[in-house]
């Protein structure tokens, strides 16, 4: 049945995806090509087609790596260097020295260009020690609802503030509003962004599961939790060792009494963007 599927919908596809870059190319006369995907299929299609037509390719790490995305970029990236080079970019723009060191040997011309997503120092006014915010996740909505209750028995006296999973926000905003404390003492954060969140909650302790926004906080001074899960597989970001992350499963407050501690990667939002267009417009 996956065999099928492959011939009946991704081979076509991917011939599709070749049939249109070959004639992008024609038209426009591409002397350079960057993306974002270099480890997906359609990455490598695109790292192919412009590669056999001597055109220079650059890919771009799209994020910060926790272990769950360890064996998709890395394991995958060292794989198919070895197997055919051409579905790797020439260039590969990663994070920091950790992640470059993993491909010392691979085809790709490694260089490091830190992190896009990540603003340094967004010079946040005070903190208030009365608010908590907790960033919900895409996983595991059926504990959404008891670890917000724990976080509140164990935190009686704050106010938690719930940002909801953008591609969850119907089901997880019924959940939260059935949460006794509604509105009192837990309220939705609706703001457009985690930048505004903070500027406008100042929270003293955030909870998330995400690697990206554990390191964005972090450089920022801000005191967060990395959400230990255990019925889902647990993003531990990769270039932290393991013991130094701040992490809880039964979020009581013996679990954030370590120091923060810093990261490996030392480059953040518009420095990143420039090294990516003077890397990109190198002659």
């Amino acid at each position: 049945m996956l065999a099928q599927a492959i011939i009946d919908i991704e081979i076509p596809k991917n011939n599709v995806l070749i049939d249109n870059l070959k004639k992008f190319n024609n038209s426009n006369k591409v002397k350079k090509i960057i993306h974002s995907i270099p480890e997906f299929v359609d990455g490598r299609i695109i790292n192919r087609v412009f590669n056999e037509k001597k055109i220079k390719t650059y890919g771009i790490q799209h994020s910060s790596l926790g272990i769950l995305q360890y064996s998709r970029f890395i394991t995958m990236i060292k794989l198919i260097s070895k197997i055919n080079k051409k579905y790797l970019p020439k260039n590969l723009l990663v994070e920091n020295l950790f992640i470059k060191k993993k491909f010392s040997n691979i085809f790709s011309n490694t260089k490091i260009i830190g992190n896009l997503r990540i603003n340094k120092r967004m010079k946040y006014n005070k903190i208030n020690n009365k608010n908590i915010h907790y960033i919900a996740e895409m996983h595991n909505i059926n504990l959404l609802s008891d670890r917000i209750i724990k976080i509140k028995n164990n935190f009686k006296d704050k106010n938690l503030f719930i940002r909801l999973h953008p591609g969850k926000k119907k089901i997880q905003k019924k959940i939260v509003s059935r949460i006794s404390g509604f509105n009192k003492n837990i309220f939705l954060d609706e703001n457009k962004d985690l930048t505004q969140s903070i500027f406008k909650i100042k929270p003293g302790l955030v909870f998330t599961s995400s690697p990206t926004v554990y390191r964005e906080l972090i450089i920022n001074n801000i005191r967060v939790v990395l959400i230990d899960d255990m019925n889902f597989f647990t993003n531990y970001p990769i270039d932290i060792k393991y013991n130094k992350i701040t992490k809880t499963s039964k979020f009581k407050n013996a679990d954030y009494k370590k120091k923060t501690h810093n990261l490996t990667t030392k480059i953040f939002g518009n420095v990143a963007e420039n090294r990516i267009y003077n890397i990109f417009n190198e002659k």
